[in-house]
């Protein structure tokens, strides 16, 4: 769930020529094709708009856009240089660069509330393997 020293040490030795390491996780289950936006008369939207998205994709699978990763928060390193170079900087995280080489970690959630705390609690009991 944390990140150990020795996954640490391998995420150092990709930067290289790169702009940053980033310690992602697959979320599937977040495709932005199924996500919403509520607009300014209070009803939901599609998110990202289907229309440049070949016609037989489902949106409703969350797999039919393939793996998706998002950021799980156990590090980011990054060269010094990607925060004052304009040129090398790309949203929606401009401070890691546009040269972003993932470090793919098992993580079945992220803490980002008191709440999910108790939860996570509650399930952590049923993952036996490590989550590096």
């Amino acid at each position: 769930m944390g990140i150990s020293s020795k996954a640490l040490d391998q995420a150092l030795k990709k930067i290289k020529d790169n702009d940053s390491v980033v310690s992602v996780s697959k979320f599937n289950m977040f495709n932005p094709l199924r996500a919403y936006n509520i607009n300014s008369k209070g009803k939901l939207e599609t998110f990202k708009q289907l229309s440049n998205i070949k016609s037989k994709i489902n949106a409703n699978d969350k797999n039919t856009m393939g793996d998706i990763f998002f950021c799980n928060g156990n590090f980011w390193i990054l060269k010094r240089s990607n925060l004052f170079v304009k040129s090398k900087q790309r949203p929606p995280f401009p401070w890691l660069g546009k040269k972003i080489i993932p470090f793919k970690q098992k993580t079945f959630f992220e803490i980002d509330a008191q709440w999910q705390v108790s939860v996570v609690k509650e399930f952590s009991n049923s993952f036996k393997e490590e989550f590096i």
